[in-house]
């Protein structure tokens, strides 16, 4: 209990009035009491090993000597970290469901262990333990298996008719939604990431016209143009010919995080 509910409950018990004022000041102290007993409710709890496990992980910098390149390549690369910046936020939307939810109730947390969740967090894209199989380090949400590529909420009927649906459901760069009478259905990422993929993409045109590397221009041009057709073929043919000493791989690739299916990129 904090000092101030301490100083409450030793002043209301020194006191010495009448009937009638001692139940007031027996009032204010139960809701005094009350107020504490909601402040404590409200702190999230983290893992008790929460520094030795922010710890583990080491600040190590990488850099490179970029004096070779020619300004043109150089101005080039600015743009191309600007994208993977882009790529990140689009990351963090498929691996972390109710994210607002969640950062609104990570703000109680404080002292010490502020910090750490801050840290912590960043490191794991949420409020899940990537180290230790997605277990929560702070607060008691369950990771979902689909990550944030389907309703948190899925029935296991709905999982049987996602299943089975077969491509409606099942294609790498969708993301499945409820429509509003709570029908599932598959959102197209160029649809649902319309607004980080149109920075992206605007970051990879102004790389192709700052380059002088050919392959560079053609794979930056047509990767720009996937983000909102979804079909990445001749992109990934492109970046198969690439012969630049810039290079870039950028886009949806991996499966993992999708733990329920193994579908979505």
């Amino acid at each position: 209990m904090s000092k101030s509910c301490d100083r409450l409950i030793s002043f209301s018990s020194d006191l010495r009035f009448s009937k009638g004022l001692m139940l007031f000041v027996g009032l204010i102290m139960f809701l005094g009491l009350v107020g504490c007993a909601e402040q404590e409710e409200a702190t999230m709890a983290v893992v008790d090993d929460l520094n030795a496990r922010v710890t583990a992980y080491v600040p190590t910098d990488i850099s490179t000597d970029l004096s070779h390149l020619e300004p043109g390549e150089r101005a080039a690369l600015d743009e191309l970290v600007a994208a993977g910046k882009v790529m990140h936020e689009i990351f963090l939307q498929q691996a972390w469901p109710d994210r607002d939810i969640h950062e609104e109730a990570m703000a109680s947390v404080s002292g010490a262990d502020k910090a750490d969740v801050d840290i912590y967090v960043a490191i794991n894209a949420g409020p899940w333990d990537r180290r230790f199989h997605h277990e929560p380090f702070v607060g008691d949400w369950v990771h979902p298996e689909g990550a944030n590529y389907y309703p948190t909420d899925l029935t296991d009927a709905e999982k049987a008719e996602i299943e089975a649906a077969g491509d409606e459901y099942s294609g790498l760069f969708t993301m499945v939604r409820r429509d509003e009478h709570g029908a599932l259905k598959a959102i197209p990422y160029s649809e649902y990431f319309a607004e980080p993929l149109g920075r992206a993409r605007d970051h990879l045109l102004a790389a192709a016209d700052l380059t002088s590397n050919e392959s560079l221009a053609t794979f930056l041009r047509s990767r720009a143009a996937a983000f909102f057709t979804d079909d990445y073929y001749q992109s990934d043919m492109d970046w198969m010919d690439l012969d630049s000493v810039v290079e870039i791989t950028i886009g949806p690739y991996e499966t993992y995080e999708d733990g329920l299916f193994g579908w979505k990129a």
